[in-house]
């Protein structure tokens, strides 16, 4: 038994001689795929060490948004210790969790917040700087290092494949990082959609990084401001209660000339954010992507950096790999995900950003070439045709790019920017020029619908705004260091803040999500005034709508482009009457001396608000109507876009939420806001209304959803009183017209409709 021992010992090392010896005949830095051995420095153990689990070959619809290049996880950080001279122990720090480094409670905390250990790795030599390991281990499927969730596992119903389930293709050792290529290979007993096999692989680069020694020190998140932010748990003995600490995410920004800096000149960064163009990015678009993500360098000189942002070319004797993270790249995407996106990677312990990707997904022009036809074709006449020209393509993706760059900075979605500026000032040059359609490009904000024909020429497009420059400059303003790294910098104080917000332009809220309750946080609005705004919105479709076979129809007759503008015309219409349905029951928030201010929607503008549904959604719609869109279509195209717009109103509008803020209301105000719209539907959808104006799918959708709703209130005396009150009246109305309908069908529809 010893002596087996010895001489698998002894063939074991003559394979790891062999191996390192190849090793060393590979060029520097590339992965190293003939090796099975991995020399890991002994100066990572000890070290914080995060995990980054990137995707490098993606299987299409894997996930809802994914491509080559996303990072699955990245806030996971280990700690890698000997155990016995025979493993790695593998651990994975708590970190959340912040001491004094010389509090009482400190081994309290450690021993309440234990750290797991994730994995035991084999060694199988050891010397005085390296430890070896078998790269065969890679092979286990541990849960941590995969780069495939359990949401995706159990939707595919994914199994590893019998052999070679993980497959390690090779590995390469950095300086601070060890990288590992695997890929881990699936059957599928629900394939992913188009992927066009039963089998399911999936290529990843599994890193090991050393976080940065001498972490930088946290900046402190004010929810006044939308950065991105990080959040951790502070235990000390001298206070009662457990903290959370925010902090932003945020480039590691120092002056190199620090005394220059505080004497307001401008100065470069130590070490600026640089930029490469992975080599699928096409020439053409490249000078526009720079165009937008150097659009920041003016943001960031106003606060003392110049020069703090690059964009290269990739180096053509460049020996380091697109995926490789210690490169922020700008990626292209060949897929059919319809986005650009702006990610990043950081320090999970300090929220320093240390790595950066600019994704373009190519399938993203069709969206563009839609959007901006039907926000702009009424007066831009360089969008009259099928295919936007490539200059304006250039333009349009420059802005979206500065928009995502805004996204690699850590800011976040300001969807109440655009609330601030007048709606009649989007239509003044001097306005336009001086500022833009919106205070910020981190809103979603749409083209210039509401500029008109005699207006031209306009400005259509965003552009960086006053909110932008001045969450830059909470985020990145140098702060003179201090002594004690434990707490954290503050840029502002909270009386400076509070003045910047007495300027609307500068004010942010954070994006409501699923529902939207402040009518100024909604997506694609444009203005102060949603009625004024509805109204212009409404003009320009009304032009277009004449000419949109004209100017959409390619030349072979394929009518592809054309029905997808015609949705987007859709998805615009919905958005305009979204914009007035949010106003019922709407309450405003802001940020006033740090605290919340609430305005609730009152009764003028609740009674507008019907007004403009009644006028222009459920009557007047037969703008609307294209002959010959509806012979190319070869479908009652009119009438089916009728009902989706018309019961996508009535879902929004019949919200049991919607009506319980608007009872509230009604109670404090003693108004009876809640019963007259309830009333003004009720005739509006069935008592006056012809099934031309409102189809007969509409008025059967609305009869069911308040008796729907009635059932849902139950909680709610007040409101179930109403709705209780209203169904009758509904009852009552289709029960006459069942009764007084000359149309034996129709007679019949209101019979039966009548029996819900």
């Amino acid at each position: 038994m010893i002596k087996a021992k010895a001489i698998f010992n002894f063939l074991l090392l003559f394979l790891f001689v062999i191996n390192s010896n190849a090793q060393t005949s590979l060029p520097e830095n590339k992965a190293n795929t003939k090796n099975r051995y991995l020399e890991i420095p002994k100066d990572f153990l000890g070290k914080q060490i995060q995990l980054i689990n990137r995707i490098t070959g993606y299987p299409n619809k894997l996930y809802h948004y994914g491509s080559s290049g996303m990072d699955v996880d990245y806030s996971v950080v280990l700690r890698f210790e000997l155990e016995s001279g025979e493993y790695i122990r593998v651990i994975q720090e708590q970190f959340q969790n912040h001491t004094p480094q010389n509090d009482i409670i400190k081994t309290s905390v450690q021993k309440n917040h234990f750290d797991p250990t994730i994995c035991f790795i084999p060694i199988v030599s050891s010397t005085k700087n390296y430890i070896t390991v078998d790269i065969e281990f890679f092979k286990n499927d541990i849960q941590l290092f995969s780069p495939v969730s359990k949401r995706s596992m159990s939707k595919y119903q994914l199994q590893a494949i019998a052999k070679e389930a993980i497959h390690v293709n090779g590995f390469q050792l950095g300086e601070n990082n060890i990288q590992i290529s695997r890929n881990l290979n699936y059957t599928a007993e629900k394939s992913p959609e188009k992927h066009y096999s039963k089998n399911v692989s999936v290529e990843q680069l599994l890193t090991f990084r050393i976080l940065p020694e001498n972490p930088m020190k946290r900046r402190k998140w004010d929810p006044r401001v939308g950065n991105f932010y990080l959040e951790n748990k502070r235990y000390s003995s001298d206070s009662y209660y457990i903290e959370k600490e925010a902090f932003l995410e945020v480039w590691k920004m120092e002056p190199v000339d620090t005394a220059a800096y505080f004497r307001g000149i401008p100065t470069r960064p130590k070490k600026p954010i640089v930029f490469y163009f992975d080599e699928n990015v096409p020439p053409k678009w490249r000078k526009y992507i720079k165009q937008g993500v150097l659009d920041w360098l003016p943001v960031f000189e106003k606060i003392g950096f110049k020069d703090a942002i690059e964009v290269h070319d990739k180096p053509k004797d460049a020996n380091w790999d697109d995926a490789d993270p210690n490169y922020n790249m700008i990626r292209w995407v060949s897929s059919e995900i319809k986005d650009a996106q702006g990610n990043y990677i950081s320090d999970p312990r300090t929220g320093e950003i240390l790595n950066g990707t600019l994704t373009w997904y190519q399938n993203y022009f069709s969206t563009v070439n839609a959007d901006y036809f039907i926000n702009a074709a009424a007066v831009d006449p360089s969008a009259r045709t099928p295919i936007l020209p490539d200059s304006l393509f250039g333009n349009l993706m420059r802005e979206t790019m500065a928009h995502e760059m805004g996204h690699a900075l850590g800011l976040g979605h300001n969807m109440i920017a655009s609330s601030a500026y007048p709606t009649d000032s989007l239509r003044s040059r001097n306005f336009l020029e001086k500022y833009s359609i919106t205070p910020s490009i981190m809103d979603y904000a749409a083209y210039n619908f509401v500029a008109q024909p005699e207006d031209m020429p306009l400005r259509l497009l965003r552009k960086i705004g006053p909110y932008d420059y001045w969450a830059i400059e909470h985020a990145y303003k140098y702060v003179r260091p201090s002594g004690d790294h434990s707490k954290m910098a503050v840029t502002f104080s909270n009386e400076e803040i509070n003045e910047r917000l007495q300027n609307p332009y500068l004010q942010y809220m954070e994006q409501e999500w699923p529902e939207v309750v402040d009518p100024t946080n909604v997506t694609g609005d444009l203005g102060d005034d949603p009625f004024l705004t509805g109204k212009y919105a409404l003009k320009n479709l009304k032009r277009i709508m004449p000419h949109i076979v004209e100017w959409s129809m390619l030349e072979n007759g394929d009518p592809k482009i054309l029905l997808s503008r015609y949705d987007a015309l859709l998805r615009q219409l919905n958005s305009t009457f979204k914009n007035v349905i949010v106003l019922l029951g709407g309450q405003k928030n802001r940020f006033s001396n740090s605290e919340f201010i609430l305005k609730t929607t009152d009764t003028e503008m609740t009674s507008e608000a019907m007004d403009f549904l009644s006028s222009n959604l459920f009557s007047n719609m037969n703008w609307l109507y294209n002959s010959e869109l509806e012979e190319i279509s070869n479908k009652e195209l009119y009438k089916n876009s009728l009902e989706k717009i018309q019961i996508y109103a009535l879902k929004m509008l019949l919200n049991k939420n919607r009506f319980s803020r608007l009872v509230a209301y009604d109670v404090k105000n003693n108004t009876s806001n809640t019963a007259t719209l309830l009333r003004t539907l009720s005739n509006l959808i069935l008592k006056n209304s012809g099934s031309e104006e409102i189809p007969l799918d509409v008025q059967e959708f609305f009869a069911k959803r308040v008796k729907e709703l009635k059932q849902k209130a139950t909680d709610n005396l007040i409101l179930n009183h109403l709705l209780k009150k209203e169904l009758d009246y509904i009852l009552k109305t289709v029960k006459n017209k069942s009764e007084t309908n000359k149309n034996q069908l129709l007679k019949g529809f209101y019979l039966e409709l009548s029996k819900i």
